[in-house]
């Protein structure tokens, strides 16, 4: 990055990217040539004071960051265009907002996201900005705190009934049925597979014998006996060896296999 290639205060476009520490993010810009002509000086020296002046004081209030600029900046977009549908040619200045227009604001905004608690609380957030930095901002700022205005400070409704629409009987009712199907017809051998998977994959966790004992470990014959016994009991019931991802016959479980079969012995299913 070099001094002559950032953005000038004079310029339509300021460019965000550089002051952007990672370069995977997201190259925003600040676009004043959308906003309508009498409000953009007002909006370059709002937006220079807020990427440049110190966050007011005793205020606790952190700098702004780069993402929250933008969507600030969007959210500025939409007050400026209402306000020049509404004022007269020669108002520009936002420090000369009024409790009353903020008050059509926010029914306007009611009536823009009627179900959208979301979009409305982030719009007044970003206006009361304007307040929040007011020290910062040379007269641009809010002269009152729009808090404490009738209905702008709304929480998000606790409960509710759940907006979204239900299933349709044709989908509702296969899943039901196959749901109790699931339970009537599969519970026995998902709760009998489990175990096994229990037995074999964390016996050696699980059911450590104690420090010095020689449970499930045998003799050379017996460890044969076993494996000959869970590979008769695999042919009989017509279930395969246990395999690796690459298909071949896992030695690790059947390891564990052998090792726990003195405490337990699968059932044929």
């Amino acid at each position: 990055m070099t001094l002559q290639h950032t953005s000038r205060y004079s310029d339509d476009v300021w460019h965000l990217k550089d002051a952007l520490l990672k370069e995977h993010e997201r190259a925003y810009i600040l676009n004043f040539p959308v906003l309508p002509e009498r409000f953009r000086p007002v909006a370059k020296r709002i937006f220079y004071r807020l990427l440049t002046a110190e966050p007011p004081y005793g205020e606790g209030e952190d700098p702004i960051g780069i993402h929250t600029l933008r969507t600030l900046f969007g959210d500025i977009k939409a007050l400026i265009l209402w306000l020049d549908r509404r004022w007269p040619p020669d108002r520009f200045c936002l420090g000369e907002l009024s409790p009353r227009d903020l008050e059509d604001y926010n029914r306007h905004l009611l009536a823009t996201y009627p179900n959208a608690v979301g979009p409305r609380g982030r719009h007044r957030s970003s206006i009361r900005i304007l307040w929040r930095w007011r020290t910062s901002l040379d007269g641009e700022g809010l002269r009152f705190d729009p808090l404490r205005l009738e209905g702008w400070s709304q929480s998000k409704p606790q409960g509710g009934e759940n907006a979204t629409d239900r299933l349709p009987e044709a989908v509702l009712g296969p899943l039901i049925g196959w749901a109790l199907r699931f339970i009537d017809e599969f519970s026995v051998d998902i709760q009998r597979a489990d175990l096994q998977w229990r037995h074999t994959r964390l016996g050696s966790i699980t059911d450590k014998p104690p420090p010095g004992s020689t449970e499930g470990q045998g003799r050379p014959g017996e460890v044969v006996a076993r494996m000959r016994n869970m590979l008769t009991e695999h042919v009989a019931s017509n279930r395969p060896c246990p395999a690796t991802a690459g298909g071949r016959t896992s030695r690790t479980s059947l390891g564990r296999w052998t090792a726990t079969a003195s405490r337990w012995t699968p059932t044929a299913t």
